[in-house]
């Protein structure tokens, strides 16, 4: 299951790739150059791929997670949807002639911001079904640092801009609308990170990668616009080929968490949730292959939680046996009969308290059983559960 999942992860990218290599060989429209659309309409083709990808990928996984999650999820892909439609916009506006019409200056800026709310209120759900709520999730906040900061955008001075004045500004206030609600959506993902358990941390990681990504191309783009103006250079080469570029870069970070995520429900590691991991979930010390203890099985289980800090109180009782017991040591039978229990515990709370993942009890059984590889003649609790 797992290697199917990134074959399939590695065929959309390639697709992604072929689709904006073939965009190369289209012809140029008059008064255009091949910079300007034909690299423009395939790296932005690429990105669009890599975009739709990850929502497909993000999509097809949420089957065995909780109504709540589904819904924050389904939020983000149908913004990561309509992002991927608004990026494509300028080349395929330029090949039908659109670019300076009513729906090249009005219809198709709208779904840009749409995709940008869209995607921040998916965010935002989800740091609110981990119980973060701080200024990262407050739209009030949201706002208010938004019309500051427009504010002061639209009246300092910039480089020459050969064109209408309000055209320069609200392209630029559309880049700090992103980028405030981007950042935002970003440190919502860095709360959740810290909130779940090590189990979720590969996926969120990626996804904040690719919103810094996101919001600090559109940093880059504000950055330049007021600096150099519509120098044709900048047009030509840095806004055609090199903003789309970083686009893919974020996009390719999305398909990358959502990768990750497919995994959640395919794979999980024995090691305790409490040792310490690098930013993307990975021990910092990789545990050594031992015969699988009834410690195991308890850890395996409480990795299982997407919230750590909920199974945190019945852990403590898990460590007051690690605590006794040298290395090597076999687990007496009292000890034996306390992580059952302690097992017992965690599973309950997996049955009906769990958050984001749904489970039943002869599946999460079968699914602790087939990951630590458990037989009856392991000398652990697990036959001697009750049914």
């Amino acid at each position: 299951m797992i290697e199917k999942t990134k074959n399939t992860a590695y065929i959309l990218v390639t697709v992604g790739i072929l689709i904006g290599i073939f965009s190369l060989m289209l012809p140029t429209p008059p008064k255009n150059n091949f910079v300007a659309f034909n690299v423009n309409l395939g790296i932005s083709l690429a990105m669009a791929t890599f975009f739709l990808s990850a929502a497909y990928l993000f999509r097809r996984s949420l089957k065995d997670f909780t109504p709540k999650l589904k819904r924050a999820y389904f939020l983000m892909c149908s913004g990561i949807t309509l992002f991927a439609l608004a990026e494509i916009q300028l080349p395929v506006s330029i090949l039908f002639g659109a670019q300076n019409n009513f729906v090249g200056l009005s219809i198709l800026p709208v779904i840009f911001m749409l995709a940008i709310i869209v995607l921040f209120s998916g965010t935002r759900s989800l740091a609110q079904l981990f119980s973060v709520k701080n200024l990262t999730t407050s739209w009030l906040f949201g706002l208010v640092v938004f019309a500051v900061v427009a504010g002061i955008v639209t009246v300092l001075p910039h480089a020459t801009f050969h064109g209408p004045e309000y055209k320069f500004d609200v392209e630029n206030i559309l880049i700090i609308f992103m980028a405030t609600l981007l950042f935002m959506g970003a440190g919502q993902l860095l709360y959740v990170k810290r909130a779940a358990s090590s189990l979720y941390a590969n996926a969120f990681a990626w996804m904040f990668i690719a919103l810094i990504c996101i919001a600090g191309t559109g940093i880059i783009h504000f950055t330049f616009t007021m600096f150099v103006g519509d120098a044709d250079w900048y047009k030509v080469y840095a806004s055609a080929a090199l903003l789309p570029s970083l686009f893919g870069i974020g996009g390719l970070c999305l398909v990358r968490s959502a990768y990750s995520f497919n995994l959640i429900t395919q794979k999980v590691e024995s090691a305790p949730g409490w040792t310490a991991h690098n930013f993307f979930g990975k021990p910092l010390q990789p545990r050594t292959q031992t015969a699988t203890t009834s410690i195991d099985i308890v850890t395996y289980a409480a990795n299982l939680a997407s919230d750590i800090h909920a199974v945190d109180p019945t852990l403590d009782k898990l460590r007051e046996v690690t605590a006794h017991l040298q290395p090597g040591q076999p687990i007496a039978p009292n000890d034996e009969a306390t992580l059952l229990d302690i097992y017992l515990q965690i599973e309950r709370y997996l049955l009906t308290q769990e958050k984001v993942r749904v489970f039943e009890k002869n599946a999460l059984r079968q699914t602790i059983a087939q990951g630590l590889g458990l037989t009856a003649s392991q000398p652990t609790f697990w036959t001697r559960l009750p049914v």
